[in-house]
């Protein structure tokens, strides 16, 4: 889904409107990328925290 390949949290609400769609692919590809994003968003914030520590 390409929104999710955009990886940002600006995308979260579109994507969690296509949970809803009556397509089970659509909806099964919002979930995956909202997931994606916030693993993205972790990792990040982890390596942000690493960088200050040392």
């Amino acid at each position: 889904m390409a929104l999710g390949n955009l990886a940002h949290p600006d995308v979260i609400n579109p994507l969690q409107q296509a949970l809803d769609d009556p397509d089970k692919e659509v909806s099964i590809q919002a979930q995956r990328a909202i997931q994606k994003i916030q693993r993205d968003r972790i990792v990040s914030r982890e390596q942000y925290c690493c960088r200050c520590t040392t």
